[in-house]
């Protein structure tokens, strides 16, 4: 899907690529995929360190195993050459990764970790080409101060993808109690810290207020639980069904 998105406005190749929220299990899976399709430079940024050397060396190996066994599946970019690919794909050490020897098994490969927050992240202005990320937006609980951070770094003609989540996410570990629009039922001081609770209108307004362009906007919908709206607090309440949605 976000692949999809890339191929129709930009092409890695020769980009520095950003991969906001890379997670602590596999660090450098998405960077090492775009390093594989020619990227310059990737940076894996994340608020939390990864778990061990060992567990993201081996995630890695697995991952690079499986683009070695499948190139067609992973060279996602029609440009991207094939000696290329390979060329890309040597240059890791294999045996230290299967090892567990993260940075041995990168080898000199300019795929970088960044450990910090994104309130007050101290990185180079204009340096990003391409950023992007998955379900991770809707956790920055300052969203218009990261945003305008996002903005600061990008480069002039850079391109920014990203899939936000905007459901309640207790209901995986309850979907019992909790439904998709819960966490809508509490006051506006209420948080969990962990969502900023923000609708897609609201996301969409502070993006174009900081200055970004939107050049594409989908939406997935879902019906609403019956008896939800006399339930609403706040803002919330005030929002049409088709919003809410």
């Amino acid at each position: 899907e976000s692949t999809a998105y890339l191929k129709r406005y930009v092409n890695v190749k020769d980009k520095t690529y950003l991969d906001l929220g890379c997670g602590k299990h596999n660090p450098f899976g998405i960077s090492a995929v775009m390093y594989l399709n020619g990227a310059k430079r990737t940076v894996a940024f994340d608020i939390d360190k990864y778990e061990n050397n060992s567990r993201a060396a081996e995630a890695l190996y697995d991952l690079l195993g499986d683009c070695a066994l499948n190139r067609k599946k992973w060279m996602l970019f029609d440009s991207v050459l094939e000696k290329d690919f390979f060329n890309r794909l040597d240059s890791f050490n294999s045996n230290e990764l299967r090892l567990g020897n993260l940075a041995n098994g990168i080898n000199e490969n300019p795929l970088v970790h960044i450990q910090g927050n994104i309130d007050n992240i101290d990185f180079p202005e204009n340096s990003i080409d391409i950023l992007t990320s998955r379900s991770v937006l809707e956790h920055f609980l300052n969203f218009e101060i990261a945003m305008k951070n996002c903005y600061r770094f990008l480069a002039t003609n850079s391109y920014s993808f990203h899939s936000i989540d905007l459901t309640d996410h207790r209901v995986s570990g309850n979907k019992k109690k909790y439904h998709y629009w819960s966490f809508l039922t509490k006051d506006e001081k209420w948080t969990d810290n962990l969502t900023n609770r923000l609708r897609a209108p609201e996301i969409k307004t502070i993006f174009e207020k900081i200055g970004f362009e939107i050049l594409a906007w989908d939406e997935t919908k879902h019906s609403l639980p019956k008896n939800l709206r006399k339930n609403l607090k706040g803002r919330f309440a005030k929002m049409s069904d088709e919003v809410l949605a």
